[in-house]
């Protein structure tokens, strides 16, 4: 029997892992109404004493399966494009180690050769998204000895698939292996913003992004929705600032603004009773540099 499983964890379910006091809160004219220029005149001469207190909790995670599958339909995928997974097998004791066989599916033509790999030992591969594979797994000293645990097959980009082998004579043969590799995009790609809507009288979102220091775009129309993702182009080798504002907002908005890495880790930001009654840009966080493209 051949199971394999997804495994993604979500925002909505997990406990935070990351908390922190975001010490600053920035008030800040309508830049929409201001020319680049002027915006860069403006953050060049910042009176640093018109900063407020306020309080934001942070965590990272990844997507849960529905989010990451909406959001890949937005990434050019190419089935002959290389990328890499990683192997990871679980053992059950005795077992300390298993022999691994890659082959190109359907057939005995062997892709890696067998190869002795320890329990949660890493061990990384290339494949083709154009081509399948098969995973045979035998006992180290006797191909037909029992083995147990499972086999964690783990892309740079993309979801962790899972295949258990209960205790059972050996060897156990897992097929048809296929992942569509993503587009090289030499370090220029798709990043996203969410903001979810917790509590208070905002109607609408915007988000003001800022690429080293030089005001990039502003991402307007963002609802409170959850699952609403609007896209805006990264280059990995530089930072972001990041400033919110909101319409029709009261003295006291609570809300999460959602920064959706590539690889589809998102990183949220809690804020909480939030002074949003004047429609100032707010600072979410700053020279955040996680991006990485494919």
């Amino acid at each position: 029997m051949i199971s394999s499983v997804l495994i993604f964890t979500s925002c909505e379910q997990k406990e935070p892992v990351l908390e922190e006091i975001v010490e600053n809160e920035l008030f800040f004219p309508d830049f929409t109404l201001m020319s680049q220029n002027e915006l860069i005149a403006y953050f060049e001469n910042v009176d640093l004493s018109s900063l407020r207190p306020a309080y934001a909790k942070t965590w990272t995670d990844t997507l849960n399966a529905e989010e990451f599958l909406e959001s890949r339909k937005s990434v050019p995928t190419r089935s002959s494009y290389d990328c890499e997974i990683f192997l990871k097998p679980y053992l059950n004791p005795p077992l300390d180690s298993i022999d691994i066989t890659v082959y190109l599916a359907n057939t005995t033509t062997v892709y890696r050769d067998k190869e002795r790999v320890g329990d949660r030992q890493v061990v990384p591969m290339m494949i083709n998204g154009a081509d399948y594979y098969d995973f045979k797994l035998q006992h180290p000293d006797d191909s037909t000895g029992n083995i147990s645990g499972y086999l964690e097959i783990d892309p740079v980009w993309g979801g962790i698939s899972i295949y258990f082998f209960p205790i059972w004579p050996g060897p156990h043969t897992f097929i048809d292996y296929n992942f569509e590799c993503l587009e090289p995009t030499n370090g220029i790609c798709d990043a996203y913003v969410n903001v979810y809507k917790r509590s208070g009288s905002a109607s609408e979102y915007g988000i003001l992004i800022f690429e080293n220091g030089i005001p990039l775009m502003t991402i307007s129309g963002l609802t409170g929705d959850i699952s609403q993702r609007l896209p805006f182009t990264c280059d990995e080798t530089k930072s972001y600032d990041f400033y919110v504002y909101c319409e029709n907002g009261s003295a006291s908005e609570t809300f999460d603004v959602n920064i959706i890495r590539p690889d589809y880790v998102s990183h949220a930001y809690n804020m909480i009773n939030m002074d949003m009654s004047d429609r100032s840009y707010k600072f979410v966080i700053g020279n955040f540099d996680y991006f990485k493209c494919p």
